[in-house]
């Protein structure tokens, strides 16, 4: 039954969104998916595709250099005529088809193995989305008539993407329990600011992907969240990791402190000083044993290439210090995306920058379990880190 994988929450539907805890200014909603694809060419730097499909409860913001502004407020029309459904009735196979419909903006940007192309993809339009319990599709009405949409269940998800550049489709299917788990998590800061997310941490990944002529059957593996932030935008450092056993690395450091003020987006910065994390997070799953490690002491210091682009050194350990893992991580690409939103007189502004990297350095020790790892005994990992700076509320 698809309640097992949703839970109880009615919003842990992976095609319909929260609207009745929304705040002006600040919510933000988006389904999110990377691809990590085999690249024979030079397979220490697998070629990465990110899309998403996002709107925000705002009057206006601009993305890049494209201005948005909502065309319609969102709305939801269920099956039995518009009360929220449980999520047994949403799984119920007597009812009628259930749909989503809003204005928002499709984004992408591709690493193609040897550059960076940012954005690939940045088009506005209105969207929709169906559903019938965990079946659902999400179809963006391209007015240029392109092709962006996501469908399908837990079993199997497709992204077929198709217009002028190319075409591209992704689909993926189960990897391992852990893995392909979908996992629901609602978290609140004050009483109305917090925010939700539907998580898979892995998927196999096969499709196909057409440009100038030539079509491609790809491999590899695909990260997806779909999330609804209820609070101002502050900086953080993020990364995960697909080991090929299995196995799974991230870590969360979300932060405030100078890079706040920070308003270029040039690499480095004068004010990338003196963070204050909110949270630190390490997560390590070993598919071998089947064991998830949760760190929740440690920390994200930073070195540049002599192609300006980041080394991120991350270190996670447990409170007792029994378990400790630290990671090298170096940059081999960049996309970002600047944000600015203005609110009375004020423009407040965000960088969101993301970065294939290569693991170069890797250890692991569980004291207790005297459990050890290193970089020779992952195999082959590909990843993306995530470095943001800016305000945006």
């Amino acid at each position: 039954m698809a309640e097992d994988l949703w839970g109880k929450d009615p919003y842990s539907n992976m095609w319909i969104l929260n609207t009745t805890e929304k705040i002006k200014n600040l919510t933000w909603w988006w389904w999110w998916w990377i691809f990590f694809i085999d690249n024979p060419s030079d397979p220490k730097h697998p070629r990465q595709f990110m899309i998403l499909w996002s709107t925000k409860n705002c009057n206006r913001i601009k993305v890049m250099d494209h201005l948005w502004t909502p065309k319609k407020s969102i709305k939801v029309m269920m099956a039995d005529g518009g009360k929220a459904l449980s999520a047994n009735e949403q799984n119920a196979n007597t009812l009628g088809e259930n749909r989503m419909e809003f204005n928002g903006m499709t984004a992408a940007w591709w690493f193609d193995g040897k550059k960076m192309i940012d954005p690939y993809i940045l088009e506005e339009s209105d969207f929709y989305t169906k559903w019938l319990g965990d079946e659902g599709i999400l179809v963006p009405e391209s007015k240029e008539g392109n092709i962006y949409t996501f469908e399908g269940n837990p079993k199997k998800y497709k992204v077929h993407i198709k217009f002028k550049k190319g075409e591209f489709l992704f689909e993926m299917e189960p990897w391992n329990e852990f893995m392909s788990k979908h996992v629901y998590n609602v978290r609140h800061y004050t009483k109305k600011m917090g925010y939700n997310i539907l998580k898979i941490r892995g998927m196999k990944l096969s499709g196909f992907i057409e440009e100038n002529g030539k079509k491609e059957d790809i491999s590899g593996s695909a990260y997806f969240q779909r999330l609804m932030v209820n609070a101002p935008a502050v900086p953080w450092y993020w990364g995960l990791f697909h080991i090929e056993d299995g196995s799974y690395i991230d870590y969360m450091f979300p932060f405030i402190g100078p890079q706040m003020f920070r308003n270029t987006e040039k690499p480095r910065s004068l004010l990338d000083w003196g963070d204050i994390k909110l949270s630190k997070s390490v997560e390590y799953y070993v598919a071998e044993t089947g064991k998830l490690y949760n760190l929740k002491f440690g920390s994200v210091k930073k070195e540049f290439s002599k192609e300006n682009l980041p080394i991120f050194i991350v270190e996670g350990h447990d409170k007792e210090n029994k378990v400790n893992l630290k990671m090298r991580l170096e940059a081999y690409s960049r996309a970002y995306w600047r944000f600015e939103q203005k609110n009375s007189i004020k423009s407040r502004i965000f960088f969101y920058n993301e970065y294939p990297v290569v693991m170069t350095d890797f250890s692991f020790v569980d004291k207790e379990s005297r459990l050890k790892k290193s970089l020779e005994d992952l195999g082959k990992v590909m990843g993306n880190c995530e470095h943001s700076w800016g305000r945006l509320f």
